[in-house]
């Protein structure tokens, strides 16, 4: 082959590598955008979301991630998911191992997505604590008081004495619920012995956190200046419309 043929298969050659180089970078914004699209309807869907959620896919190449169907890594920012009288403020979560079928994206929808490991921060605001008591037939409100504490306050009727009541109390985990016991009770007028016993009780609540999208084992509580936040893991974490 002469040096004018060889030089002139040089530039042909690098025109067909920028192209098909091109061709990838394109097909692979392409899985991505639509990955995430459905990823976004199949969870406001399973999960009562308000609005569609944020979705990230992360992890290398979404062409083949989409080839395969199963992507590395997914970083999931929800607001505002309801389940009844209980709202949710926002959703942060990290998806490892999402499976998702390249003919469920192709046909753009799935029966169910399935995520092998899950971590979720979910804020639980004190207005729609407020409300969620309220609904439930307890007129309390709550609010901050420290670390790891929340203040409860309320009034009510206990053996024939009307009073108003607040005290200091922990927010725990037990059976994918927040638990929050009340004591040191202040009352006006002070209350004593069984009357004061049974308004420590009343202050008292336990919120289910069946709401969860991704998995329901409790981590650990922080209790914040607008809002408790509530950290879960989960696995095998089933997601149907």
């Amino acid at each position: 082959m002469s040096r004018g043929r060889t030089s002139g298969l040089v530039p042909l050659l690098l025109g067909v590598l920028v192209g098909v180089g091109l061709l990838l970078w394109g097909l692979d914004r392409l899985a991505r955008e639509a990955a995430e699209s459905l990823l976004a309807e199949e969870l406001q869907q399973a999960t009562g979301a308000v609005q569609p959620p944020t979705v990230e896919i992360e992890g290398g190449p979404v062409l083949l991630q989409a080839l395969r169907g199963r992507y590395d890594a997914v970083e999931v920012t929800m607001q505002q998911i309801s389940n009844g009288p209980l709202t949710l403020d926002g959703v942060q979560a990290g998806l490892r191992g999402v499976h998702l079928s390249l003919h469920d994206l192709i046909v753009r929808d799935a029966d169910a997505v399935v995520v092998e490991r899950t971590a979720t921060e979910a804020r639980l605001g004190y207005d729609a604590l407020d409300r969620y008591l309220g609904f439930t037939g307890r007129q309390l409100t709550v609010g901050p008081a420290g670390p790891g504490e929340v203040r409860v306050a309320g009034k009510g009727q206990v053996l024939d004495r009307s009073y108003r009541a607040s005290a200091v109390a922990p927010v725990d985990a037990a059976a994918a619920a927040l638990v929050v016991r009340p004591t040191g009770l202040r009352s006006e007028p002070a209350l004593e012995g069984t009357a004061e016993l049974l308004a420590t009780e009343r202050l008292g609540f336990r919120v289910p956190l069946d709401l969860l999208p991704f998995g329901r084992e409790i981590t650990g509580i922080e209790v914040g200046g607008d809002a408790v936040t509530v950290r879960t893991t989960g696995s095998g974490v089933v997601l149907r419309d």
